[in-house]
């Protein structure tokens, strides 16, 4: 059995654009935001003997939070699924891709947005103080 975790879309037209059978689905509606909620995403996650995961969404360029739902498909027993869309476009996970690639990325995303926050909480005062004098 397969997991179809459901953030927006129509369950048929997703999985007819992919040919896949919906008898093989078990299928469950997620809100976007639930995707922010690693607890209870690995709970369901584990909840059961996937297959299969995959997460179905309108349009894949569109969607957010793909580093989280690749962490999700790392966390389930047969490391196996992809992120779909409607239109046919298919992510697929692969493990070195994510831990080569996107790991590091969203590494260096963090670190990059930490030295900018500690960047401007430095220069703002200087430019605030700096504007003070002037006026």
């Amino acid at each position: 059995m397969k997991l179809l975790l459901l953030l927006s879309g129509n369950k048929d037209r997703l999985l007819t654009s992919h040919n896949l059978e919906s008898a093989d689905f078990d299928v469950i509606k997620l809100d976007e935001k639930e995707l922010a909620k690693p607890l209870k995403m690995i709970r369901l996650i584990k909840s059961k003997r996937w297959d299969a995961i995959y997460f179905g969404t309108i349009e894949n360029i569109l969607q957010r939070f793909h580093f989280l739902m690749k962490l999700y498909i790392l966390f389930s027993y047969p490391k196996q699924g992809s992120i779909i869309d409607e239109s046919g476009n298919e992510e697929k996970y692969l493990l070195s891709e994510f831990l080569f690639f996107q790991c590091p990325k969203a590494f260096f995303e963090i670190i990059y947005s930490m030295f900018v926050i500690v960047y401007y909480y430095i220069k703002l005062p200087i430019i605030r103080c700096h504007y003070v004098k002037k006026h």
